[in-house]
């Protein structure tokens, strides 16, 4: 039986302690089991097209013609986006909500997005070429020349394209297993996280020590002024 009052304050602290350790070791458990079951929304482009479902593309960008022209989606059906930020808000909100149920972008953007907020939103559906951008250079430029040799060198070196590509994007999140492989490991706990926990815990248990184990320091002391009483007893006499 716990008896004294410091006790008691010890046990329900490591209580707590353990409650919440659970509590969080279940969450992220679950987590982890059901990242793997994650699959994108709509993986079908003529679903959203019939459907009427919202799609979004970067504001001023070439994606709107190209879906309206390619893709053949009604204009009404497209909603520009500024930054990651509205990307972000308009995905959670759907399109029932004034949200887009997916966004067109170009791949470097998109691989940007997803190393951002790869634990909620992947890849989906094919890969549309387009001609891509150009430089724009004076008539007989001689600088023509001089980037054309430049841009072969770097397409032919897959090395340094690869190189290139990890710097600035970082790893290639753009396969929906590689994302959920990177959801997981975001979702994983580990000692540190619970840190702060610790350090509260073990401040409160030293401190109730501290108080109920007084007799460490008082007991020497007894005996000291014991000792002292026993050696004035006989002199007195």
């Amino acid at each position: 039986l716990v008896v004294k009052d410091c006790s008691k304050f010890v046990l329900v602290i490591w209580l707590w302690l353990a409650f919440i350790l659970m509590q969080s070791y279940t969450a992220s458990l679950s987590s982890i089991l059901t990242v793997d079951q994650l699959e994108p929304t709509f993986a079908d482009l003529k679903k959203l097209r019939t459907e009427s479902h919202f799609v979004g593309f970067q504001s001023g960008s070439f994606v709107e013609d190209f879906l309206v022209k390619q893709l053949n989606f009604s204009r009404n059906q497209t909603r520009p986006l500024s930054n990651f930020g509205e990307y972000k808000e308009a995905l959670s909100n759907g399109s029932r909500k004034g949200g887009v149920s997916a966004i067109f972008e170009e791949i470097p953007y998109i691989k940007v997005f997803l190393k951002k907020y790869s634990s909620k939103y992947t890849t989906a559906g094919p890969i549309y070429r387009t001609d891509g951008l150009g430089f724009a250079f004076a008539k007989d430029s001689p600088l023509v020349s001089h980037f054309s040799q430049a841009i072969l060198l770097v397409r032919e070196n897959q090395t340094r394209m690869d190189r290139i590509e990890k710097k600035y994007f970082g790893e290639n999140v753009m396969t929906p297993t590689l994302a959920r492989s990177i959801s997981s490991e975001s979702s994983s706990l580990r000692a540190y996280n619970f840190g702060g926990l610790f350090i509260i815990v073990g401040i409160a248990t030293l401190l109730a020590l501290l108080i109920s184990e007084r007799y460490i320091w008082q007991k020497p002391v007894s005996l000291v002024n014991k000792y002292l009483t026993s050696q004035k007893s006989p002199s007195n006499e």
